[in-house]
């Protein structure tokens, strides 16, 4: 029976082994988007705080907002941070991920906050082996690879369990 499952161990392991790991660097590098862009852009994710004074209230910073973008936007929502450093983060409904930083002090727009292209390549890489779906919930060869793929793991862990498990007692 251990043979059997040391065979199913090892030929499942081999192939899906570097599917794996290429999601699994993918996920590693995705971990870290957040840093990385505060590290590349940090006018937009950074603020000086005046001595002493206290932020917008959300409706004062939703209409100082609301003079600097086109009457095409709709404002959604507001982020405000707890950290007297960070801008607050205004998102519309037209723009999807993209949000707009605003200094919560004065209610000047710093910019636009964007993930890179870059990520946005890592996480079809991630997700769908570059092979991304034409529309949300449909079906591609690579979302079929990767959902393969991890549920072959379970069955590599499960064939590595019994093999780990001793024989006997004693052992």
């Amino acid at each position: 029976m251990k043979k059997i499952f040391a065979k199913i161990h090892l030929w499942l392991s081999l192939p899906l082994g570097i599917v794996l790991t290429v999601v699994c660097l993918s996920g590693a590098v995705l971990v870290f988007e957040g840093e990385i862009t505060r590290a590349l852009h940090p006018e937009l994710y950074r603020v000086a705080a005046p001595a002493d004074a206290r932020p917008l209230r959300p409706s004062q910073l939703a209409d100082r907002i609301g003079g600097q973008v086109p009457d095409s936007l709709h404002l959604v929502s507001l982020q405000l941070s707890a950290r007297s450093d960070e801008p607050c983060m205004a998102a519309f409904r037209e723009t999807g991920r993209k949000q707009l930083s605003v200094d919560p002090y004065t209610g000047r727009v710093n910019g636009w906050a964007e993930s890179p292209a870059f990520f946005g390549t890592v996480r079809k890489l991630h997700r769908w082996l570059l092979d991304p779906p034409p529309s949300k919930g449909e079906k591609s060869v690579g979302k079929a690879i990767v959902g393969v793929s991890t549920l072959g793991l379970v069955l590599i862990l499960v064939s590595g369990l019994i093999l780990w498990i001793p024989r006997s007692r004693k052992a």
